[in-house]
């Protein structure tokens, strides 16, 4: 009876000393997961994430779980799920070592933010289901933040043929297509997203872009665009013969180069708008460039030249020489500069130079203006042998003229008063108001009305904003600044309001939070009834936004701070449809950050998120 307990004792005790080992090694061990391969940063949309995790401390078998964690609309979705042949989330189908490296594959995603997240357990143990982060898991491993761009075809062989004919191209590219080596011609294809030109001497023709051409051939490269439409055309860089465009549709078409480039109009083109921000030659052959705005984003000069024919108005609204070549028929420039100090520059023939902001004039030797219409203070330079016919507008009695073609300068009215070198020191131009209840003034042509006493009454027609929304805390405060429009308006009064004066109050411009909440401030001209708006959302965080639109460029720029120095700000934009206009992650430095945008009038929906602050929704309309 004893041998027989003493056997089935040493029996327990071998058994006992055969499972400590399996037991030390794959049961009180808890895997440790880490990636070995973590994905990147930047992705397109039409690029593989695949990521390499393992557990080296971890010689059994696992299963592993991975997830794509959507950060803007704060959902989720499992690779392995039901959907696609598996019973659980966990993959059981694969299971490996932990200590081996295990592959994990992405479907391609959309474009936005996200995170990835990897779990891994032991095989055949059930846990406890927890939070998300470490839901029925030993261990996780989460990624840093992924950026998805739009798909991009990269067309990378010099000297190629690309086009559905020579079998080398879809006819419909999704995503963004970029030209990347020289003498790429590019035939009969449609681009849902932006095509891109980095390389010289790129020929596009029959091509349908639904965004934006880019055109970067280089600082002496060139570029042809032939039967091309887009929503908007930028130039980026390109010699002095370099930009063609022939039989091109499109809204819009900005330049912004660092030296100076030439464009030229051909054929059918048809542009909505043009914007130059450095020094160009536009060449107007045929079709047009549509109302060309010159205002320089640095602070140095630009110089515009104008050769064919422009019939839409040339506005400047900076700094600049305007120079219309011998066989150029300019019909209008409006000079409306943001800083009174910029002096604007005329050479050659002009039919009407407009004046609705305070600006200063020089003409040239060759400027032959036919007439100038001050609806603002002006002074102008004039050179010998540069002339003007006449000056009319509201202002016109109040124009300085200085220099030695000061006598050949408007000299159809009265004027005011002469030195002895023959400069005008003002030049008052007679003609009669627009609606007159007694009698007629000089120095006005029309838009105004008098009473029995003939002074002039001129109406409000606009006012404006500086700013269109913002998010702030309760107890800040936001300064709101009018502008009335024309700026000669006789009566500039107006009156604030606020639509919830719980959550924000107004007085001459100051807005100030009172709790949280959305109101919407509203400023109303006296005369005319004009009004503008200005959302404003009142919250407990101290993450704050601005949003202004840009005077220069029509661009929407945002500003956003937060009381943590090193923020990392996730940024989307919506049209009232639903569709992504806009996203970015933005990291502040010393808690400050903005960025400038192109959005077409209409309404909009902006949501930011800080590190440690929940999404904030903010309306508005541009």
């Amino acid at each position: 009876m004893k041998k027989k307990i003493l056997i089935k004792l040493i029996s327990i005790v071998m058994s006992f000393m055969i499972l400590v080992p399996y037991v030390l090694t794959y049961g009180a061990v808890i895997p440790k997961i880490k990636f070995n391969k973590a994905p990147l940063k930047e992705y397109r949309a039409n690029e593989k994430i695949t990521v390499q995790v393992s557990c080296p401390n971890y010689k059994g078998k696992v299963e592993y779980r991975a997830i794509v964690y959507d950060t803007v609309k704060k959902t989720y979705f499992d690779i392995w799920n039901a959907s696609n042949g598996f019973s659980g989330r966990f993959n059981t189908k694969l299971r490996q070592a932990g200590n081996k490296n295990f592959t994990i594959t992405f479907p391609n995603l959309q474009p936005g933010i996200y995170k990835v997240y990897v779990y891994v357990r032991r095989a055949g143990i059930s846990l406890k289901k927890v939070a998300i982060k470490s839901a029925s898991c030993d261990s996780y491993v989460a990624s840093s933040v992924i950026t998805v761009k739009p798909a991009e075809t990269v067309l990378n062989k010099k000297g190629t043929i690309y086009s559905p004919e020579s079998k080398n191209i879809a006819a419909n590219l999704n995503g963004n297509v970029k030209i990347a080596a020289e003498d790429i011609k590019l035939q009969n294809v449609k681009i849902t997203g932006d095509l891109y030109l980095n390389a010289n001497n790129a020929q596009i023709s029959k091509v349908d872009v639904n965004g934006t051409v880019t055109v970067d051939p280089g600082k002496d490269g060139n570029a042809t665009l032939e039967n091309v439409t887009a929503k908007e055309i930028k130039v980026i860089s390109g010699g002095e013969n370099s930009i063609h465009l022939n039989g091109v549709k499109s809204e819009k078409l900005s330049i912004e180069t660092q030296s100076k480039v030439r464009v030229v109009s051909e054929g059918e083109t048809k542009i909505g708008s043009t914007q130059v921000k450095s020094s160009t030659l536009l060449e107007a052959k045929k079709g047009s460039f549509g109302a060309v705005e010159v205002v320089s984003s640095k602070k140095e000069k630009i110089s515009l030249e104008l050769a064919g024919k422009f019939e839409d108005k040339i506005i400047v609204k900076s700094g600049a020489e305007i120079k219309a070549k011998e066989d150029a028929e300019v019909s209008k420039i409006e000079v409306a500069v943001e800083n009174k100090e910029d002096i604007v520059k005329i050479e050659g023939k002009v039919k009407s130079l407009e004046v609705t902001k305070e600006a200063k004039i020089e003409l040239g030797q060759s400027a032959v203006v036919e007439e100038i219409k001050a609806e603002a203070k002006l002074e102008i330079e004039a050179e010998k042998g540069s002339k003007v016919d006449k000056i009319e507008g509201s202002s016109a009695k109040d124009v300085k003229v200085t220099g030695e073609g000061a006598k050949d300068v408007g000299n159809q009215g009265s004027s005011g008063s002469e030195n002895g070198n023959n400069n005008t020191g003002s030049t008052e131009n007679t003609g009669n108001t627009g609606n007159t209840g007694g009698g007629s003034s000089g120095g006005t042509s029309g838009g105004g009305s008098t009473g029995g006493g003939g002074v002039p009454y001129y109406s409000v027609s606009e006012v404006k904003l500086d700013k269109i929304a913002a998010v702030v805390k309760v107890g800040d405060t936001v300064d709101l600044t009018a502008e009335i429009l024309p700026s000669y308006a006789t009566n500039k009064t107006v009156t604030w309001s606020s639509d919830n004066e719980n959550v924000a109050t107004v007085s001459n411009g100051k807005v100030t939070a009172k709790s949280a909440g959305t109101a919407v401030i509203t400023v109303t001209t006296n005369n005319g009834n004009k009004t503008a708006k200005f959302r404003i959302k009142v919250v407990s965080s101290d993450l704050k936004i601005s949003l202004k639109k840009n005077s220069s460029d029509n661009r929407l720029r945002a500003e956003i701070s937060s009381s943590n120095n090193n923020d990392v700000i996730t940024v989307t934009i919506k049209d009232k449809a639903g569709n992504l206009k806009y996203i970015d992650q933005l990291e502040l430095s010393s808690g400050k950050g903005e960025f400038i945008t192109p959005l077409d009038s209409g309404e909009y929906t902006i949501n930011i998120k800080g590190l440690e602050t929940d999404i904030i929704s903010l309306d508005f309309n541009i």
